[in-house]
């Protein structure tokens, strides 16, 4: 893991009076205090965002954040500056001495968020934290001026010297429909919650999915599950043949016992493909330019799956039923008690080497 680095007032009512379209922008993005100022321009929410802690850290509240169709405009500005969507800015009356590097946004309230829209920083570039336990919907996200982005479920949290530390997930799905999500020009993106529903195309450069009751340290890279919900979901990850993953790199993580993961269309276009769970893990159509790691108690590969490693191919299981095709353009190793490789479409082949062996777990 990297570490990454509105109640209304006075000023609000004289925002209102100043410009009329306010009250639809504030029925989507409310801040929960008045050290996060909502202003538009040329219909375009803008967020003036509050002072960043003595480690470049700004962490905003509110009660409802959405990303309308038009889009969503963070000011991390310290003087005048162009904004792709709204035209020129005056600078953040916030930020009295520097910029932010990492700008959190955290909902309190009770509604999910919609992001439905382009979320552009003017000013600094900075890495986003878009927080909320209700849930978060994706449809038409996308992203301009910013380093890093992780969209979660759970709370983040800092440490004494204000650094960014921890988040802890208790519960939330996020979910891609429709158009999606493009994060293609972000250094990283980061889904982080209990479950994820992809019915949509994601295109990312670096992408990793993290789901699962866990509480994540960002000092030290370390994940531990913190609860072991009674009720536990169907599926941690769940690719739906409308939805698919497209990017440089994937990394998926499903700590929760017996929660399913079913991935289907991913392609990584450069790296390697890396997925670990811990329910049945069912694959479908992938292929990857790098490595493919495949670990699971059981491993699923239906008919109708095409699954091609352009290097190695690695799955760990206790059982890999294959009725699809599996090929590693170099060396494919099958860890598994059971293995079954069954039906007129299955076929198993590596270009070099395949190594079967009795699972090492």
């Amino acid at each position: 893991m990297k570490n990454k680095n509105i109640c209304y007032s006075s000023k609000i009512v004289y925002l209102i009076a100043s410009y009329p379209l306010l009250p639809v922008f504030s029925s989507t993005i409310q801040p929960a205090n008045d050290k996060t100022q909502l202003t538009v321009k040329n219909q375009i929410p803008i967020i003036n965002i509050a002072a960043p802690n003595q480690a470049g850290i700004s962490h905003n509240h509110y009660q409802q954040f959405n990303i309308p169709p038009q889009g969503a405009v963070l000011n991390n500005a310290i003087q005048s500056a162009n904004s792709e969507l709204a035209g020129q800015l005056a600078k953040n009356e916030q930020l009295t001495e520097r910029a932010a590097s990492l700008i959190i946004h955290e909902v309190t309230g009770s509604s999910s968020s919609q992001l439905n829209g382009k979320l552009e920083i003017a000013g600094k570039q900075a890495d986003v934290i878009i927080a909320n336990p209700n849930g978060i919907s994706c449809d038409g996200c996308h992203f301009s001026n910013i380093g890093g982005l992780t969209l979660t479920t759970g709370q983040p949290t800092l440490n004494q010297q204000g650094e960014f530390s921890h988040i802890r997930v208790k519960k939330g799905d996020i979910t891609f429909r429709n158009k999606g999500l493009n994060s293609g020009s972000q250094n990283y993106t980061e889904m982080i919650s209990q479950t994820a529903t992809i019915n949509a195309s994601i295109h990312s450069k670096n992408i990793s999915l993290l789901q699962g009751t866990n509480a994540i340290d960002y000092q030290t890279g370390t994940v531990s599950q913190i609860t072991n919900p009674s009720l536990k979901p169907q599926f941690a990850v769940n690719i739906t043949a409308l939805g698919g993953i497209y990017a440089n790199r994937v990394k998926i993580i499903a700590t929760e016992p017996g929660s399913e993961v079913k991935l289907d269309n991913i392609k990584t276009s450069e790296r390697d493909l890396f997925v670990s769970a811990k329910g049945k893990l069912t694959l479908g159509h992938i292929t990857t330019k790098g490595h493919l790691t495949a670990k699971a108690p059981a491993v699923i590969i239906p008919a109708t799956s095409e699954i091609v490693s352009q290097q190695d191919l690695l799955v760990e299981s206790d059982s890999l039923i294959n009725q699809g095709k599996v090929t590693a353009q170099q060396n494919m190793h099958l860890f598994s008690n059971i293995i079954h490789n069954q039906g007129e479409s299955a076929k198993i082949e590596a270009y070099n080497h395949l190594w079967l062996q009795k699972c090492p777990r």
